[in-house]
């Protein structure tokens, strides 16, 4: 989600924010309700730049803090996580396979084999 801000202390006029609209194209956003939002103190809206919907707004009083709508946070709370794609590291570069070795090695001559956890085995048996 890519997010746009309007800024509405640059506006005064109901004329000006219906301009904005058009002139960016803010489908979902009624330049008529901006203009309330300037009036009761907003200072800053956060819309969502594919969908033009209003996500955040901004209040001269706590100008730190951002207040979103609820369907934001619901949407928020359902974002996938990110994940490892491959468990196995690709070790593509020499240097890189021989300084994890060593690590290994010393783990080994000062802890055991048993110390290894099962990635550190899966490296040594990918070496065969």
């Amino acid at each position: 989600m890519k997010v746009q801000a309007i800024h509405l202390t640059r506006y005064s006029e109901f004329e000006e924010y219906h301009q904005l609209c058009i002139d960016n194209d803010l489908i979902n956003i009624d330049a008529e309700y901006l203009f309330k939002l300037s009036e009761d103190g907003y200072t800053k809206v956060f819309i969502d730049s594919e969908t033009h919907k209003i996500i955040g707004l901004v209040h001269h009083s706590v100008k730190k803090d951002i207040i979103f709508n609820d369907e934001f946070i619901s949407n928020l709370k359902t974002l996938p996580s990110l994940t490892i794609k491959s468990k196995h590291t690709n070790y593509q570069d020499g240097e890189q396979k021989r300084d994890r070795l060593d690590v290994i090695l010393d783990k080994i001559s000062k802890s055991g084999m048993e110390s290894l956890s099962t990635n550190e085995r899966k490296f040594l048996d990918g070496l065969k």
